[in-house]
């Protein structure tokens, strides 16, 4: 099975893998670009994913909850066996992962990284910048101030440059809420990303700080807004947080955003 499959079907593979959960929409975005409609692109899209659940590469999660994932392009993928199978060979992991229902909230944050990623690689596309590396929940361990284990998941860590082959990368640490997490835990997780900056592990390793980048959203634009100011007030009365390293932007903006902010540097 694996000699049989093209690129493409090995990207698609390695998505689901990285990313675990992925609409029809999203793939579709990030490999199904180089067609003459749009119309086009989704009709092969669903041609090469139904050959890919038939092969046991790709499972489908039965239940749907609206949201991104409603309508016909709302399916949403997973390696199935054979896809997790190959995954582990391809990647050298030992580790068998069984599939398991995922509540509602788990896979609506899962997703909005994974939709993150798909708006990027379209948006980079669309300005000819380049996405060097996009990385969900890097691990970053360091030096806490009390001595301990300081422990930070970004939700996505993403690399981009104006243009292929530039030699400057901008690089960004993602955090996206969509409205369940308490602004107390929100400040606490701004701090966490002080204490890793001030440990000065990520600038040994990697030459430097990444901005960090809170996307928002919620069912309501005026909720989303609402969250918007009072992080925004928080970070900038904080003592303890410098918050100019920090950006807060809605979700719809979000890709659009980054992207331009990789051209201006």
């Amino acid at each position: 099975m694996a000699s049989s499959l093209s690129v493409r079907d090995w990207s698609i593979l390695g998505a689901a893998g990285v990313y675990r959960f992925v609409t029809a929409r999203q793939l579709t975005l990030m490999f199904f670009h180089d067609h003459a409609s749009d119309a086009s692109a989704a009709r092969t899209a669903r041609r090469v994913l139904s050959r890919l659940r038939l092969l046991r590469i790709l499972g489908v999660v039965e239940r749907r909850i609206g949201g991104i994932r409603a309508g016909s392009e709302g399916m949403v993928y997973y390696l199935d066996t054979a896809g997790e199978r190959l995954y582990r060979t391809a990647t050298g992991s030992a580790t068998r992962k069984r599939f398991e229902e995922p509540s509602a909230r788990f896979m609506d944050h899962t997703l909005a990284i994974t939709n993150l990623a798909a708006e990027l690689h379209h948006h980079g596309r669309v300005s000819g910048a380049e996405i060097v590396s996009l990385t969900p929940e890097p691990r970053r361990s360091y030096t806490a101030p009390h001595g301990g284990t300081g422990r930070l998941a970004p939700d996505l860590a993403a690399e981009l440059a104006a243009q292929h082959g530039a030699e400057t990368i901008s690089a960004f640490f993602i955090e996206i809420d969509l409205g369940h997490e308490s602004l107390p835990t929100l400040i606490n997780k701004a701090m966490a990303y002080e204490q890793y900056r001030a440990s000065g592990e990520e600038q040994r390793q990697y030459g430097g700080f990444p901005r960090i980048v809170w996307v928002m959203d919620s069912p309501k634009s005026a909720t989303t807004q609402r969250r918007i100011e009072a992080l925004s007030r928080a970070l900038e009365e904080h003592p303890q947080i410098p918050h100019h390293l920090h950006t807060i932007i809605t979700t719809k903006d979000a890709a659009a955003y980054l992207v331009k902010e990789a051209s201006n540097e």
